[in-house]
């Protein structure tokens, strides 16, 4: 995600921008700023970034990782391909997460700690969507079904309904509605 990140605001904020950032958060990263795509970093380095792009747009650090999870969707789809393959719609590639995606994350990165993802679909379609991960990143997973739901080109809103921290662990709870254009 570092690289991603950071690929991101270069190319919607630009290099002046990216730079400053990592100025900004120096004192938080162990590494100067320096990332590689298989690198695994503190988390806390990932925020501290977020947030001082944040400050410097004065906007939240949600607002940032929200539009960086619909930005960044395409990009992890274009990374693997294969890991979408036979996933039509969003609730296929949202069920098929943990069983599909995050077992190959885990192959690749040994050491990695994907959140537990599950969906389910309710008789009128709509999605209930559960997150559950030691990364507090609530507002970049709903960024990410978002990304999805506009690579498959379904127009839904993506809502939070709960969400619930305790013992280091983060819980939320979407709702995907597909919009109705009656």
């Amino acid at each position: 995600m570092f690289t991603s990140f950071l690929g991101w605001v270069e190319v919607t904020r630009g290099l002046i921008t990216t730079d400053a950032i990592l100025v900004d958060a120096q004192q938080s990263l162990s590494t100067g700023g320096a990332y590689t795509s298989v690198g695994d970093y503190p988390a806390g380095e990932f925020t501290a970034l977020v947030q001082c792009l944040a400050a410097r747009e004065g906007v939240t650090s949600d607002d940032i990782l929200r539009e960086f999870g619909i930005a960044v969707f395409p990009q992890l789809g274009a990374l693997h391909p294969s890991w979408l393959d036979g996933m039509d719609d969003l609730y296929a590639l949202l069920s098929r997460i943990e069983g599909v995606i995050h077992t190959e994350v885990r192959k690749l990165y040994s050491e990695a700690l994907p959140p537990l993802i599950t969906a389910s679909k309710d008789q009128d379609g709509t999605l209930t969507v559960t997150y559950t991960s030691h990364r507090d990143l609530v507002p970049l997973c709903q960024g990410l079904i978002e990304g999805a739901a506009r690579h498959f080109d379904e127009d839904c809103d993506v809502r939070v309904v709960s969400v619930t921290r305790e013992a280091d662990m983060t819980r939320a709870v979407f709702e995907v509605k597909t919009r109705d254009h009656g």
